[in-house]
């Protein structure tokens, strides 16, 4: 039966009260409209340097936040990467209410980005960056004319300077290019970090006077970690008064002065410079520099080392007539760019190529000296032979007869359980007792400085050793760029990959303020993350060589000028090595270096040089000692590869500083090492005139692979109707009268005898053409006499470039070199 009373949606509320209710509403609808809701702040980042970027740099992030509401506080986040591997750059900020902000941010970019997203408080914000491409120059030109050096990217450099490895493969590379950003004096940075992108600052004659301690200490860092600084001249002499460039030019003492002309840099770059007249700097260079042009007895282009980087000082202005519009300014510009900072040995040795490994990017070399040292203790291999074979022997022969005796073989479902929990604990004895339970800190200091420097730059290497499955806190002086050291390989099956490690790359947030922190990072039990930061040293003094050509040996002495104590050493020239003593301060060492060695086995060669030897290992090697020995060998590789010919480089090992990195909230046991790359000035053997540099003295290194063409593990080149490009070094200031090249190979079996022909040919430095040269081989070796080999030598860099190819079979390729001046 149905109720024919009306429901009540509202017990107890008759209808009058709903509409009362109703109404009320509606009144108090404009006062909650009223109510202003929360501003938000607004986020406007932008990437300082137009953008421009390199891999393995730091990038400048400029973030302007307004806030038109209330307080805030909050974290400024700046993205590297994709989660779970990315790393996530932040900045803690507070904004009162109506204030605006400009922050800096300098996130590390490892891998070749479109962009990086910035976030603040709910609003995200993504900034275009451009990268530049291998072998790339980045001038930045500080001037108020947006149109300053705008002609450098007509510059030509021809190919990437050594390419990008000795084991690029695909088409040779490309021409490199030169970018140009600008900057007025007010906007240059207060962190050296922001300039790692940055190959050349062109000061121009810009006042310095505006200038900050913070900027001004960025400026000689930048120089001393490696950058190129120009400074023009003019009649404005004041400026070089400034204690900045009072402290880098390689001149003192300048006065203004007028010229009738400056025909002597038109005469040196090939191009007459229009008009007559120009004012000037007039200075008196200092001890050690290097004059590049004079006039008169004037000196108008002036260079010297700082660091590991160098100053040039023009007498002129460059951006001022009539030098500014003279086309003589690209041959001028090709001099400076081609030449870099000079060949880095340890830019080399921390470069990890492109080859992939099975589980990812391979580890750089110096990194992989500490990453290595903990991999290397384990049990020999008789040790572990005798466990296993006592473990089978207890588990089923041992197992079986004791039961069976005991006639109790239905024990054995509980007997060999326990068996293997007994041998279980005990191999975990063993790896405690190997590995030990101590948070390790290991660290590798390796420092590098211009021939004549007294202070060197570098990177300070730390490896921390955990016990436990933990995340850590790590901590680091501001502007140090404290970062984990190249990708840390990926293990799918949790293994420990390459260096010994299984630790996920990344994953971890870099905190900048009064300290540089990296926070929650995870390093698994008995694993190893690398940390690297920048690290500079003042040394006190020089290291100064005098040797000389003698028959078939360089001889000579090496003074130890500094207030480094050095327990000994390698010195490399050209493509020998020869060990030296210890080094005190202020003493002195006897060197030899021979330049002939024996031929290579089975060949035209001549005198190969012999790999680096391998680094001690097993567990009665100290561990310091392992990671001296690692690290000595990658930078002698990389010094054969790079170095100067005539340029000696002294490798050696001693004491060093205390860390710039801890660990917050822990007390690592601390094992550190010393490496120092010192460049030296032998003016004796580039000033010899007869001197004569036999086939495996000058270095080289591979600038391309061409398509069909791959490299072996031993250093073996194969050509399959490919090509390949060596690039060699002339040292400098040598006169080139003779030019011989030496190959050395094998054809595949397969090959034909119609089809084994060897195309070789060298890049023409005034046109950029490959020009052939006609060779006699024999066998599958051979040698070829250049004729007018001036013209293949590039003005100022002496790069030689080389071209072989194998048109037609499988060529394997052994060695390629040059020999300069050599009557045989």
């Amino acid at each position: 039966m149905t109720d024919p009373r009306p429901i009540r949606r509202f017990p107890g509320v008759s209808g009058t009260g709903r509409r009362r209710v109703a109404l009320l509403c509606l009144a108090l609808l404009p006062l909650l409209a009223a109510v202003p809701g929360r501003a938000q702040s607004t986020l406007a980042p932008r990437a300082g340097l137009d953008g421009f970027a390199k891999i393995g740099a730091w990038l400048p992030l400029f973030v302007s936040l307004e806030n038109p509401g209330d307080d805030v506080a909050g974290r400024i986040e700046a993205e590297i990467g994709q989660r779970p591997s990315s790393i996530r750059y932040v900045k803690d900020v507070r904004l009162a209410a109506g204030a605006r902000q400009r922050h800096l941010l300098l996130p590390r970019t490892d891998r070749s980005l479109r962009s990086v997203p910035v976030r603040f408080q709910g609003v995200e914000a993504d900034v275009p960056i451009r990268f530049l491409d291998p072998g790339d120059r980045l001038v930045l030109a500080v001037s108020d004319d947006r149109s300053a050096l705008s002609f450098l990217p007509m510059v030509p450099l021809g190919p990437p300077p050594g390419g990008t490895s000795p084991y690029r493969q695909g088409p040779s590379p490309q021409s490199a290019r030169v970018h140009v950003t600008h900057a007025d004096a007010a906007g240059l940075f207060d962190d050296s970090l922001a300039y790692s992108a940055v190959d050349v600052i062109a000061l121009g004659s810009v006042p310095l006077r505006a200038l900050g301690p913070d900027q001004r200490d960025a400026l000689r860092e930048f120089v001393m970690d490696g950058g190129t600084l120009v400074v023009g001249g003019g009649s404005d002499v004041a400026r070089l008064r400034d204690p900045l460039l009072r402290d880098l030019l390689p001149v003192r003492d300048a006065v203004p002065q007028a010229v009738e002309s400056l025909g002597a840099l038109g005469a040196r770059y090939g191009t007459a410079i229009p008009g007559a007249g120009a004012a000037i700097a007039r200075a008196t260079p200092l001890p050690g520099a290097r004059v590049w042009v004079q006039q008169g007895g004037i000196p108008l282009i002036v260079s010297r080392s700082y660091g590991s980087g160098r100053a040039l000082f023009f007498a002129f202005d460059y951006d001022q007539a009539p030098v500014r519009g003279w086309s003589g300014q690209i041959a001028l510009w090709q001099e400076i760019l081609s030449q870099g900072g000079g060949a880095s040995v340890l830019r080399e040795a921390e470069d990890p190529g492109p080859i992939q490994g099975y589980y990812g990017p391979q580890r750089p070399a110096l990194a992989s000296a500490l990453a290595n040292v903990r991999s290397m203790d384990f049990p020999s291999t008789r040790t572990v032979g005798l466990f296993f074979l006592t473990y089978l022997l207890c588990l089923v022969p041992l197992n079986y007869l004791v039961l069976r005796r005991l006639d109790r073989r239905e024990y054995a479902w509980v007997t060999a359980p326990a068996i293997v929990a007994l041998f279980c604990v005990v191999a975990l004895a063993i790896g405690y007792q190997t590995k030990g339970r101590s948070l390790i800190l290991y660290r590798l200091d390796v420092f590098e400085s211009a021939p004549g420097a007294h202070s060197a730059a570098g990177t300070s290497y730390a490896g921390l050793f955990s016990p436990g499955h933990r995340r850590y806190v790590l901590e680091a002086p501001p502007g140090s760029g404290l970062h984990e050291s190249g990708d840390a390989p990926r293990n799918p099956y949790g293994g420990g990959g390459l260096g010994g490690s299984s630790a996920v790359a990344g994953d971890y947030t870099v905190a900048s303020g009064e300290k540089t922190r990296l926070e929650d990072v995870l390093i698994r039990m008995y694993d190893m993350r690398v940390f690297g930061s920048r690290a500079r040293r003042d040394l006190g003094g020089a290291v100064t060589a005098s040797l000389r050509p003698a028959s078939s040996v360089f001889e000579g002495r090496i003074r130890n000028g500094t207030r480094q104590h050095f327990e000994g050493g390698v010195l490399v020239l050209g493509r020998r090595a020869s060990p030296v003593g210890a080094l005190p301060p202020g003493g002195e060492a006897t060197v030899s270096v021979r330049i002939a060695a024996p031929a290579a086995p089975g060949g035209s060669g001549g005198p190969w040089p012999r790999p680096p030897s391998r680094p001690p290992a097993g567990p009665g090697v100290p561990e310091n000692e392992r990671i001296r020995a690692a690290a000595v060998s990658a930078l002698q590789d990389a010094a054969l590869k790079v170095a100067n010919p005539m340029e000696p480089v002294l490798i050696a090992w001693g004491t060093t500083g205390s860390s710039p990195v801890r660990v917050v909230g822990a007390r690592p046991r601390e094992t550190s090492v010393g490496v120092y790359v010192l460049h030296l000035d032998a003016p004796h053997l580039a000033a010899g005139r007869g001197l004569s540099l036999p086939a495996g003295m000058v270095s080289g290194r591979i600038a391309g692979i061409g398509p069909q063409s791959h490299t072996s593990g031993d250093g073996s080149i194969y050509l399959q109707g490919g090509s390949v490009v060596k690039e060699f070094r002339v040292p400098s200031g040598m006169p080139v009268r003779r030019l011989g090249l030496h190959w050395e190979g094998t054809w595949t079996r397969s090959a034909r005898p119609a089809a084994k022909q060897l195309d070789l040919s060298l890049r023409d430095a005034r046109t950029g053409r490959w020009v052939a040269v006609p060779a006699s081989a024999s066998g599958a070796g051979g040698t070829a006499a250049v004729p007018d080999p001036r013209r293949f030598v590039e003005g100022g860099s002496g790069r030689v470039q080389v071209r072989l190819a194998a048109p037609g079979e499988w060529y394997v390729l052994r060695r390629l070199e040059i020999s300069i001046n050599n009557p045989g």
